[in-house]
C-alpha cells in the first residue's frame, strides 16, 4: 500500500513532462506554419492582377523568392533570439 502513492506520483511526473514536450513541439510547428504560410500568402496575393514584377520573368521570381527566404530567416533569427524555441 505504501508503494501506490509513489507509483501515482511518478506517473503524474511522467505525464506532465510529456505534456511540456508536446507543448514545445506544438509551439515550434505553429511558428513554422505561420512563417511558411506568410510566404505563400505573399506569393499568391500578386497573382490576381498584372503587377509590374511579373513582367520581369526570372529576375522577378528570384527577387520574390529571395525576399520570402529573407523574411523567413529573419523570423527564425528573431524567434531564436527571443528564445521562443
Amino acid at each position: 500500500m505504501i508503494l501506490c502513492p509513489v507509483i501515482v506520483g511518478s506517473f503524474e511526473l511522467f505525464t506532465s513532462q510529456i505534456a511540456l514536450q508536446t507543448n514545445d513541439s506544438t509551439r515550434l510547428l505553429s511558428f513554422i506554419a505561420v512563417v511558411i504560410g506568410a510566404g505563400g500568402d505573399r506569393r499568391r496575393a500578386g497573382m490576381n492582377f498584372d503587377a509590374p514584377s511579373f513582367q520581369t520573368k526570372a529576375a522577378g521570381f528570384w527577387t520574390a523568392a529571395g525576399a520570402m527566404a529573407l523574411l523567413a530567416s529573419g523570423s527564425i533569427t528573431l524567434a531564436r533570439y527571443c528564445r521562443w524555441f
